[in-house]
């Protein structure tokens, strides 16, 4: 029952490892469906959402199974040059854009959650305990700080070192 993933017509069965056969999934949905999944997954949306948006005319089964069928399609060469196209026609701004809008989605389902959850944590927090709350957190802050300053520091040499590559292959190619 979680396994399966039901054609429409009825005529196929297929697995989850079916759909590291691209092939599979150009016959059954066309090649346009493949490039609206890898779009939707470039800006964001989860798996599930993508298959069952993208497929779902032609294709259905459990959430775990399309959650499996997401995943071997997703290891596929097929899978990346559409990702790879899909990047590229939307461009990095829009598709910022859109995980941002992703992230705002996600936190509005939590946030009223949250601020009960808040006003809880806060309603049960004993007051000898407050002290140590607060020296906590500024040992926490403290030691954040550090860590972090050796973070970016570290990440600096990382983004310089690749800047350098970039630009020894760039002469590299204009001398050739």
């Amino acid at each position: 029952m979680f396994d399966e993933i039901y054609h429409i017509n009825g005529e196929h069965d297929l697995i989850a490892e079916d759909f590291s056969l691209p092939f599979l999934l150009r016959k059954f949905v066309g090649s346009s469906k493949l490039h609206l999944y890898a779009a939707l997954r470039v800006t964001g949306n989860d798996p599930v959402s993508s298959f069952i948006c993208s497929f779902g005319g032609t294709l259905y089964g459990a959430p775990e199974a399309i959650a499996k069928a997401a995943t071997a399609f997703e290891t596929t060469n097929t899978f990346a040059a559409a990702l790879d196209e899909a990047s590229a026609r939307l461009g990095e701004e829009f598709i910022r854009s859109e995980l941002r809008k992703r992230c705002e989605e996600a936190a509005g389902f939590t946030r009223d959650v949250a601020m009960d959850l808040s006003v809880r944590l806060h309603t049960f927090t004993a007051p000898e305990d407050s002290a140590d709350v607060v020296q906590a957190a500024f040992r926490h802050s403290a030691r954040d700080e550090k860590l972090y300053s050796e973070f970016a520091a570290q990440r600096r040499e990382e983004r310089q070192k690749v800047r350098e590559r970039e630009t020894r292959f760039q002469r590299d190619l204009e001398a050739a």
